[in-house]
């Protein structure tokens, strides 16, 4: 269980300098260890791991994910079933109850207030613009629109239902008034109000046979259609890598495309690297320029043939 997983134990058995809480930089419910990413210089302990959420951050190079990428770097590069083991071998036995019974989630999704199936004229224009057809989006995804009256922080947003074996467990959302900054462009159901939270899950995963095309998000999924699968980003965790393990029918192709910029590329190469191990054929499928969802209903359609998806 990896909430159990004792970091401290790990760290020390591996002979990292481990830093604690009222030490130079390190912020109470964290532990510091010197950043292991090859383009951090950093000589101190500016890399935080959260004892809770199993998050760390480097406060000096800005690299940030969840504790099983650190464990892959720590490692070497190890495989996700090795990490898996680590996890496993590294559980906290002292690991309160009340801790396990806080983590139970609820069994009822509710999406945020104000969301609605009629879709004001800002929302349906913001999908028109961005070449897709609204009408298809809204029935085949179960879209919702808020406009300006709504849950704080999900006004004038698209409302992404996640959806696992047929039931909504989930939520993400997109903001169509291109004002907020990159890293808000999408907003997510709160862990606490999640079924399962929205980077444990893969968006569009119910669709997924004996292949899949792994990308960032829902927008690159509406545009390439069933057998793609949104990471929520280029971070990854053992959790959605799991995911894909778990399908009576087993996946025996993982294509990953991401956007076209240098650390997504890098971040697609770790991600395949992982499945290496997992899945008989993975392979990273780089764009010359853009995101998928920049490509044309002609290059998705050459695409999806090609890959054996149609």
């Amino acid at each position: 269980m990896i909430e159990a997983f004792d970091i401290v134990a790990y760290l020390e058995d591996r002979s990292y300098d481990v830093h604690y809480p009222g030490e130079k930089n390190v912020s109470q419910g964290w532990v510091n260890i010197t950043c292991p990413f090859p383009w951090c210089d950093d000589p101190s302990w500016h890399l935080g791991i959260n004892m809770e959420t199993k998050k760390y951050s480097c406060w000096k190079c800005g690299e940030k994910g969840f504790i099983t990428q650190l464990i892959q770097e720590l490692e070497g590069g190890c495989s996700l079933a090795e990490v898996n083991g680590i996890i496993d071998e590294y559980q906290d036995l002292t690991f309160p109850e009340l801790k396990k019974e806080a983590l139970i989630r609820p069994s009822t999704l509710h999406l945020p207030k104000g969301s609605s199936k009629d879709f004001p004229s800002l929302h349906y224009n913001y999908l028109k613009g961005r070449r897709f057809d609204p009408d298809f989006l809204v029935k085949k995804y179960d879209l919702y629109a808020i406009n300006n009256i709504g849950e704080y922080g999900f006004k004038f947003r698209i409302i992404i239902p996640i959806y696992f074996e047929g039931k909504m467990v989930s939520y993400t959302s997109l903001d169509v008034t291109g004002k907020k900054a990159k890293e808000d462009k999408y907003r997510n159901c709160p862990n606490e109000k999640a079924i399962v939270p929205t980077h444990q899950c893969l968006y569009n995963f119910d669709t997924v046979k004996d292949k899949v095309l792994l990308v960032e998000g829902p927008a690159d999924v509406w545009r390439m259609g069933d057998g793609a699968v949104g990471m929520f980003g280029i971070k990854y965790t053992l959790e959605q890598t799991n995911l894909l393990l778990s399908r009576k029918e087993r996946v025996k192709k993982a294509y990953v495309m991401f956007d076209a910029g240098e650390l997504e590329q890098q971040q697609a190469l770790k991600l395949a690297g992982s499945l290496n191990s997992l899945i008989p054929h993975v392979e990273v499928i780089e764009l010359p320029s853009g995101d998928p969802d920049d490509m044309s209903d002609e290059e998705v359609k050459k695409l999806r043939k090609d890959l054996g998806f149609d």
